[in-house]
C-alpha cells in the first residue's frame, strides 16, 4: 500500500492518466463496488475527503501546523532541551522547528507570559498577605514596592508586574490594583488561543480551496485569526497594556465570534463581557 503526503493530483490530466494507478474493481457510478468503504476510489483516496464521496474537509493547513498541532500536547510546558529525555530530544528539536515554521512562536510567547503574570500575582499577594496580614486593605503600589521581603522569588514577581507598575498611580490600593486583574483572565486566554488555531486552519483553507469553500463560520475564524494577529499579538510587545487593558481587547476580538461557539468560558463572564466592549 503506497499513501501519498502532498497536494493531489489532478486524475483529469491527459498526460498523467497512463501513470496513474487504476483501481480494477471499482466503478465510476456512485456506489462503492470493491466493498472497502469508499466510494468511486477509482485513483486510491484523498483522506481529507468523506467516505460517502462528498468532499467535506473540515480541516486542513500545512504540514508544519498540523505537525506542532500533534506534538504540542507533550512539548508545551518544555522550554529547553534539557527538560527532554534523551529518546526525545531529535523529535523536540523537530517540534521546535515546526513551531517556528508554523509562525506561530509570537503568540505562544505571549500568552505564556501572560499566564505567568496571573500566576506571579497571585503568589505575590500570598507573600504580602502573609507578611503584613490585615494591613494589606491599606497597602498601596508605592508600599508595595518598598517591602522588604526575603523570598527569593520576590524580584521575579515584581519584573512580571513593572509595566503595570509604571502605568497604574503607586496610590492605587493593592487589593484595588488585584481586582483590576479579573478573574475572566485564565479562560478568555485559553478561549483565544484555541479560536487563533482555528482560525490560522481556516485561513490555510482559504489558500487551498478559496474563500467560497469556507462555511460562515469558518470565515469569522479566519477574521479572528487576522484581526488576533494585527492587533493583539503584533502590538503586544510595542505596546504598554496592563491586564485590564489586554482582557479588554480580547473579549473585542472574540466578540468577532458567535457566543455560542466560545464554549471555554464561563456564561457568567460572557454575560458581562462578551458584545459589551
Amino acid at each position: 500500500m503506497v499513501g501519498i503526503v502532498d497536494s493531489g493530483a489532478d486524475t483529469t490530466c491527459l498526460s498523467l492518466r497512463p501513470s496513474l494507478w487504476r483501481n480494477a474493481n471499482e466503478k465510476l457510478n456512485g456506489r462503492d463496488d470493491d466493498g472497502n468503504g469508499y466510494v468511486d476510489d477509482l485513483h486510491g483516496w484523498n483522506f481529507l475527503g468523506t467516505a460517502d464521496g462528498k468532499f467535506n474537509m473540515v480541516s486542513a493547513g500545512t504540514e508544519e501546523y498540523r505537525q506542532f498541532k500533534r506534538l504540542y500536547p507533550k512539548y508545551k510546558g518544555v522550554t529547553n532541551a534539557a527538560q527532554v529525555k534523551p529518546g526525545d530530544k531529535e523529535e523536540f528539536a523537530y517540534y521546535l522547528d515546526m513551531r517556528k515554521k508554523a509562525k506561530i512562536n509570537s503568540y505562544l510567547t505571549f500568552f505564556e507570559i501572560s499566564v505567568k503574570k496571573q500566576q506571579a500575582l497571585a503568589s505575590a499577594d500570598s507573600i504580602v498577605r502573609g507578611k503584613i496580614g490585615a494591613g494589606v486593605d491599606t497597602l498601596t503600589l508605592g508600599g508595595l514596592t518598598k517591602l522588604s521581603v526575603e523570598d527569593p522569588r520576590w524580584a521575579t514577581y515584581l519584573n512580571y508586574m513593572l509595566a503595570d507598575l509604571f502605568r497604574t498611580p503607586l496610590s492605587t490600593k493593592w487589593t484595588a490594583y488585584l481586582d483590576k486583574t479579573r478573574a475572566d483572565h485564565a479562560s478568555t486566554m485559553n478561549q483565544l488561543f484555541a479560536a487563533y488555531a482555528r482560525g490560522k486552519e481556516a485561513k490555510e483553507l482559504m489558500v487551498i480551496l478559496g474563500e467560497a469553500a469556507l462555511t460562515e463560520i469558518d470565515k469569522l475564524y479566519a477574521k479572528f485569526a487576522d484581526a488576533f494577529e494585527n492587533e493583539y499579538v503584533s502590538q503586544g510587545y510595542n505596546t504598554n497594556r496592563d491586564i485590564e487593558d489586554t482582557l479588554e481587547l480580547g473579549w473585542k476580538l472574540l466578540s468577532i465570534l458567535p457566543r455560542s461557539e466560545l464554549k471555554r468560558i464561563d456564561d457568567k463572564y460572557l454575560d458581562q463581557y462578551y458584545g459589551k466592549v
